[in-house]
């Protein structure tokens, strides 16, 4: 049971299946999901975003009491506006792509979920300059496509950045 402990604390994604004990040892199969994530461009990661208009498209009710995920590689059960940046960014980057978090406008790229004050996520579509254009759950109760957010709004409200660049 020893060695079970310490595999969950290394991996969340394996498991010890019928472990046994054998002169003293552990021994047993172990089942890993393993996600292998190809890098993409920027580019590609917003052309990926945009075919998704047809998924979710402009006015679709979404809240947070009819839209949940579980966004694995943050180890997050999220709602409303945070769940349908979870589901792109899994669709785009991979279910198992790593999630790093900085809070550098600069390093900003489509893809990108962005917490605003802690109160509402966005997802990049693009970035020009100090503008970001986004697209976001429960904006209205609803999908909306193609807000824009300058800078200045960003540090004006607090923000990190959750990337899989």
């Amino acid at each position: 049971m020893m060695w079970h402990s310490v595999l969950e604390k290394q991996s969340s994604l394996c498991v010890m299946e019928r472990p046994e004990r054998w002169c003293g040892n552990l021994i047993g199969s172990m089942t890993c999901k393993v996600g292998v994530s190809k890098k993409i461009t920027a580019k590609q990661a917003r052309r990926k975003i945009m075919a998704m208009k047809k998924t979710y498209k402009e006015g679709l009710s979404w809240t947070n009491e009819n839209r949940q995920y579980f966004w694995e590689a943050t180890n997050c059960q999220c709602y409303g506006c945070i769940a349908l940046c979870g589901e792109i960014s899994d669709k785009v980057f991979g279910k198992y792509a790593p999630v790093t978090k900085h809070s550098n406008f600069s390093r900003i790229k489509a893809g990108d979920h962005i917490r605003i004050g802690n109160e509402h996520s966005v997802m990049v579509l693009q970035k020009n300059g100090n503008m970001l254009t986004v697209v976001e759950g429960n904006y209205n109760a609803t999908v909306h496509w193609g807000r824009k957010i300058t800078k200045k709004e960003l540090q004006e409200s607090g923000f990190y950045v959750e990337t899989r660049y």
